[in-house]
C-alpha cells in the first residue's frame, strides 16, 4: 500500500499533468490554492485554500529564496501568492519532482518552479529535487556537492510527501516523463 501524499500548485501544464499522474497510481494528490487562484483541478484531488494569515507565514522563507534567486519580490498580489504557494507546497515535501527547462550551463531552473526548488536545497536537510528538463529530455537529480547528474529519480511513492511542480509549457516528452515515472518503476 502507498503511503506517500502528493502537493501540487493547480496551475495548467506540468501541475495539472502530475496530479492526473499521482491520482491514476493511487497517491493521494493536494492541490495547494488561495482566494482568488486561478487553478486547474484534476478528478479526485482534493484543495486546500491557503488563508492569508497561512499566505503571509511563507513570506520569511519567501525573502531568503528571493536573495538566493537574486530577484526582488513581486509587488503584484496574485504573483506574489502564487510564489507564497510554492513555498508552502514545498514545506510539506520530502522530496520535489519537477518538469521544466534548465539553463544550458551551470543549469538554472526558470519560472515560478524555481522558488519551490530552491526552497527545498536551502531548506529541507538533505534535499531530493528530481528534475525532467525539457531542453534536454533527461531526467537530473540534484546534489549540494555535485550538482546536476543525470539519474533517473525513484518512484515518487519512496517519499512520504511530495512537491508535483512544473512549467505551465509542458511538452509533449514533458508530459510522457510525468506518466513514465509513475508506470516504470
Amino acid at each position: 500500500m502507498i503511503s506517500s501524499k502528493a502537493f501540487t500548485g493547480g496551475a495548467s501544464g506540468a501541475d495539472l499533468e502530475w496530479s492526473f499522474a499521482a491520482i491514476a497510481s493511487g497517491i493521494p494528490t493536494t492541490i495547494v490554492s488561495f482566494n482568488g487562484h486561478k487553478r486547474e483541478r484534476s478528478n479526485k484531488a482534493s484543495v486546500v485554500e491557503l488563508s492569508e494569515v497561512s499566505l503571509k507565514a511563507m513570506d520569511e522563507d519567501l525573502h531568503r529564496v528571493a536573495y538566493r534567486l537574486r530577484k526582488n519580490i513581486p509587488r503584484n498580489p496574485y504573483t506574489l501568492n502564487l510564489l507564497r504557494r510554492n513555498i508552502y507546497v514545498s514545506k510539506q515535501a520530502d522530496a520535489i519532482y519537477a518538469v521544466t527547462t534548465l539553463t544550458k550551463g551551470i543549469g538554472l531552473i526558470l519560472g515560478g518552479t524555481s522558488w519551490a526548488c530552491t526552497h527545498h536545497v536551502m531548506f529541507h536537510p538533505s534535499p531530493n529535487l528530481y528534475v525532467y528538463d525539457m531542453g534536454t529530455k533527461e531526467w537530473k537529480t540534484f546534489s549540494r556537492t555535485k550538482g546536476w547528474e543525470k539519474k533517473p529519480p525513484p518512484h515518487p511513492s519512496t517519499f512520504r510527501s511530495v512537491a508535483l511542480v512544473g512549467s505551465r509549457e509542458i511538452t509533449d516528452d514533458g508530459k510522457e516523463a510525468i506518466k513514465n515515472i509513475f508506470n516504470t518503476y
